[in-house]
């Protein structure tokens, strides 16, 4: 976590985030007072209690100040031009992660909980299903990376484990804003060819799906990874169609992202 504080601030949910910024401005404070304590003047009036010196210390490093308290001793004035400028420097610390986590682009990309493994036009193929949740948002320039990797075992025993990629055939998209089915055929070249199902539900098989697009909205490169494992792997079924007639307009369709992986009943 010390080594890597930066990455845990930005990429922490909003609670966690909100939580360690108050558990810093208390440890600081009780550092504050601790460092009072071997004064013996101390504030004027005197703090009634102890958890009252740490609010009088929250108070002066969040920047509001002593209030009614003042100090007599040269001691206390060196600890409050400390604190001053422990305050400054909380401040802007606190200020450049909460930027940093508001200024990151963001995609709202979604993918199918499942992949299909069936015939399309008499070719048997995998297919993943990824739509783009924001209607008024289109996202340029999208590229698709899949890769497939399974554990094996060899003569001797040792066991290791592959990293393949599946050749996708349709791997960029100028404009990504409707639903896309992703397929990836199953012929000599494909890693998937010499695997039956046991053989990749015993090797723990796993299909990666990247995808990264330009966000013309917020000015940035936005990405997003999916994985399945293959107990998610359906065998000779396909996917429901997103595209419903609209009951007002016939004339029109509109875009069911509930059914993103839906699978046809029948």
């Amino acid at each position: 976590l010390a080594a890597d504080g930066f990455y845990y601030a930005v990429s922490c949910p909003w609670a966690v985030f909100v939580a360690g910024v108050a558990v810093l401005y208390t440890a600081l404070a009780l550092v504050c007072v601790a460092l009072q304590q071997l004064d013996g003047a101390g504030f004027d009036p005197p703090p009634r209690t102890m958890g009252h010196k740490i609010l009088i210390n929250l108070n002066v490093l969040t920047g509001l100040g002593l209030g009614k308290y003042s100090v007599s001793t040269t001691y206390m004035d060196i600890m409050l031009c400390a604190e001053s400028l422990l305050k400054v420097m909380c401040f802007s610390f606190v200020t450049g992660l909460v930027f940093s986590r508001f200024a990151r682009p963001r995609a709202r990309i979604c993918a199918s909980s499942c992949a299909v493994l069936a015939c399309h036009m008499g070719a048997p193929v995998v297919m993943l299903r990824i739509a783009n949740e924001r209607d008024d948002n289109r996202l340029i320039n999208a590229s698709f990376r899949c890769t497939f990797s399974i554990s094996e075992t060899g003569p001797d025993g040792s066991t290791w484990r592959h990293q393949l990629p599946l050749t996708l055939r349709r791997d960029f998209m100028p404009t990504f804003a409707l639903p896309l089915t992703l397929m990836h055929d199953i012929d000599e070249h494909s890693p998937l060819a010499r695997f039956t199902p046991a053989e990749l539900l015993d090797g723990h098989a796993h299909i990666s799906l990247s995808v990264s697009a330009t966000d013309p909205t917020q000015g940035g490169n936005v990405s997003a990874l999916f994985g399945l494992r293959a107990s998610e792997l359906e065998f000779g079924k396909a996917f429901a169609d997103m595209f419903i007639r609209d009951a007002v307009d016939p004339s029109r369709r509109i875009v069911r992202m509930d059914l993103l992986s839906k699978l046809k009943t029948s």
